[in-house]
Order: C-alpha cells, then sequence, then structure tokens
C-alpha cells in the first residue's frame, strides 16, 4: 500500500487546492499534542458524495462543541468537498475533511490558534476484507469502556475519542479478531472501534444500543430510515453483553464499514447470511442471483463441469453482469456421485433456485418436496420462462432480457407448436 504522505494528486487546504506531498503543519500544531481536532468521514460511490449536508452538519457541531470555530460557512466546505472530488477525479472511495487548531500557541489554553482546514480523498474500497462481507467478522469485547458522557463531548468525531478505539483494535488483531465490541460505562453494549452495532432477534426484529455515550452515527441512521420502510421493527434500549446469545444475527454500520456482518462476538456466534442455491441458467435467473448477492447473500451457482455455456455468450460480457459477486461449482449432475453432492448442498443453504423444466428437477433429486425432505425450512424458488404446470411447461424459455440483449425473438407459424 502506498503510504498517505506519498500519494499523488491534491488537498484542499485552507482554501487551496495543494500538491499532496507539500501540505505541511508544524511539530507544535495545538491539535498535534492537545487532540483539539476534529474531523469527518464521507463516502463516494460512482462519483456521488453520500449524505454530504448531512456530514458537513456533524462536522460543524463537533467543531462548535470543542470551541473550534471554522474559517468558512457550511456552503462553503459542501463546494470544497466537491471540488476536491472532481480534482482527484474519485469514482469509489472515501473524504475526510478535519480541522484543527495550529501552532501559535502551546499550552492547555489555545483560544488564540489559527484554524486550519483540510480535506482530502482518495479511491476506496471496503475497510474490511471483502470476503468479509458474506462470511462475517470476528469481534472480541474491549477492556476499554466507552467513559461517562459527562467526561467528554461523546456526541461529535473529536479526535481524542477515538485513543481508546486504537487500542481496542490494536488488541483485537493481535488476537487474531477483526475488531472489537466496545462496552460503556456501565457495561453496557456499545459500539465496536469505529462503527454503530444492531442485532437482530428470531422474530426478525433490530436490537440496537441507545446513542448516549457514543456516536449517534449517519449510516446507524440511514439504516434505522431503511428498516421502517421494510416494516422492520426497531428497538432502541439498554443491551446486556450477557443478551448476545439472544440474538441470531449482527452487524456493524459507519461510513467505513458500511453495512458489514458479524460472525461472532468472543464466545458468542450469529448467522451472517442467507446462502443461496442457484442452478437458473442463460441470464435473467443468474441475474437475479448476482443481484441478490450484491445485496449481501452468499450466491453459490451450480455450473456443468464445463461451465455454463453462457460464459462464452456475447463475448463474454454477459457472465461479467449475470454471474458477478456469485461463487462458481462444478458437479456433474447426469451421475449419482454429482447428484448426491447437490443433495448434501441442500440442509446448508436457505434457498434453492433453479429454470429447469417439469421433470428434471425430480431425476437428480431437488424437487419441491425432495428438497422439503432434506431441509424443512428451505425456499424454493422456480423461475422457468413458461411456469411449471402450463401448456409450454415443456418448451425451454428464451428469456425477455436475452432477447432484448441478441434483439432475437423467438417465432413459430403456431403457438401450438
Amino acid at each position: 500500500m502506498i503510504p498517505y504522505d506519498k500519494r499523488e494528486g491534491k488537498i484542499w487546504y485552507n482554501n487551496d487546492l495543494v500538491d499532496w506531498q507539500d501540505v505541511k503543519l508544524h511539530v507544535l500544531s495545538h491539535g498535534l499534542h492537545y487532540a483539539s481536532c476534529v474531523f469527518e468521514g464521507l463516502r463516494v460511490y460512482d462519483g456521488e458524495i453520500f449524505k454530504l449536508e448531512e456530514h458537513t452538519e456533524r462536522f460543524f457541531y463537533s467543531a462548535k462543541r470543542m470551541d473550534i470555530k471554522i474559517p468558512y460557512s457550511q456552503d462553503e466546505i459542501n463546494n470544497a468537498t466537491k471540488k476536491i472530488v472532481s480534482a482527484q477525479n474519485v469514482k469509489n472511495g472515501y473524504i475526510r475533511p478535519f480541522a484543527w487548531r495550529g501552532s501559535e500557541m502551546m499550552a492547555i489554553s489555545a483560544q488564540q490558534t489559527k484554524i486550519h482546514v483540510a480535506i482530502a480523498t482518495w479511491e476506496w474500497g471496503s475497510y474490511f476484507d471483502p470476503k468479509l462481507k458474506t462470511e462475517g467478522i470476528k469481534l472480541n469485547i474491549s477492556k476499554w469502556k466507552r467513559p461517562s458522557p459527562e467526561s467528554i463531548p461523546w456526541d461529535t468525531k473529536a479526535a481524542g475519542l477515538y485513543m481508546i478505539c486504537t487500542l481496542s483494535k490494536h488488541e483485537a488483531e493481535s488476537q487474531g479478531y477483526t475488531d472489537s465490541l466496545m462496552l460503556d460505562h456501565e457495561g453496557k453494549v456499545a459500539e465496536a472501534t469505529g462503527a454503530n452495532i444492531f442485532f437482530k432477534d428470531k422474530d426478525g426484529s433490530l436490537h440496537t444500543p441507545i446513542p448516549d455515550s457514543f456516536l449517534d452515527g449517519i449510516t446507524r441512521r440511514t439504516v434505522i430510515d431503511i428498516a421502517k420502510t421494510k416494516n422492520i421493527k426497531i428497538i432502541e434500549r439498554k443491551i446486556n453483553p450477557d443478551e448476545l446469545e439472544n440474538f441470531v444475527g449482527c452487524f456493524l454500520t459507519g461510513t467505513a464499514a458500511e453495512v458489514t456482518p458479524v460472525a461472532s462476538i468472543d464466545k458468542y456466534k450469529f448467522k451472517v447470511c442467507n446462502t443461496i442455491l442457484d442452478l437458473s441458467t442463460v441470464i435473467a435467473g443468474p441475474l437475479a442471483g448476482s443481484l441478490i448477492a450484491e445485496l449481501g447473500a452468499r450466491v453459490i451457482r451450480i455450473e456443468t463441469l464445463e461451465g455454463d455455456w453462457m460464459r462464452k455468450g456475447f463475448n463474454g460480457i454477459a457472465p461479467n453482469r449475470t454471474m458477478a459477486g456469485t461463487e462458481g461449482l462444478s458437479i456433474n449432475l447426469k451421475t449419482k456421485e454429482g447428484q448426491e453432492i447437490l443433495q448434501r448442498l441442500i440442509p446448508k443453504v436457505d434457498v434453492l433456485m433453479h429454470n429447469m423444466r417439469p421433470g428434471a428437477p425430480e431425476r437428480i433429486g431437488i424437487s419441491f418436496e425432495q428438497a422439503r425432505q432434506l431441509n424443512p425450512d428451505i425456499n424454493y424458488l422456480y423461475i422457468g420462462g413458461y411456469g411449471s404446470t402450463g401448456p409450454y411447461s415443456h418448451r425451454p424459455a428464451m428469456h425477455p432480457i436475452g432477447g432484448a440483449v441478441s434483439c432475437l425473438l423467438y417465432t413459430s407459424p403456431s403457438p401450438r407448436d
């Protein structure tokens, strides 16, 4: 990885675009010694800045709480953020605005120091290893606790508040964990080192700690808003650590973390995501699996030993989209051994999806009734082009999407042919 002080491009620094490697601050800056610094973190998706106004509003709120007067308006910071993202040509990345006290005074009192502001941005993917988006991350429980709200400006993104986060994450990583769960001063569940946390109960409701000693994240609020539109019950409350054994799911939310599933916290295990077994072919079925994978599910595509014939379709363009984000497993389903492998997979998945013509699933032992015998809780999805019982159900279907892409249309002299 290129060190952050060795990168190319520009940084917005006190209302100027300065060459990345030429941005300097004095070693006796008050912000460096006494943590008189506030910051924000934003994401860029497909060239668009996510929740820019909300982040800038919080940036100014944090500064006010820290007795830092930013020498620009919120509109000026918004415009500067857009300007640097454009200058750096960031399409999918991260933005870091921050403000700090300068070097005019070196003491606890620093009322005469200059307030500096900078905004840096760079291309950046997943905060955690992308593989963990399906496997889930592992957390320990930190020995450090979120302080009492009477002792710190807890509802800000002030640099000093992250000291115990760094200590907690370093300790977690040294023990083989990905991150750390932090408790609050009362011993209740608070958050991870840089992200809020949600738990899912057996009824599908989401539980999340009340943010009364830690930051109420913008991504956290976004997830709550989305959940409410989906009629998912949100319960904000105090959560004891020993309650974790009652939850079936867990995930983190944050600008950096985005939405990341958690596989375990200490001794407590959680189901990470739904697993879909996809036996569909051509375009519409595999595309559905790919889209579901983008939403966080694990999709395992079953293909022939030669691979799905669509891998060669449209000069390889089709599979780049229809199979993106999925896993592939080649099995010869014409053999007893291959069919047994498939049947051993069914008890381990949540959804079975196929577009085979009637009779084919029965021959390999995965009809609805056969699948339910292997896994009583399985969701069975049939997406054949002509349905399973209609007069044309025996036909191989020309998928509408495929017809549109190839400009081909199935025609026959008679609808009965």
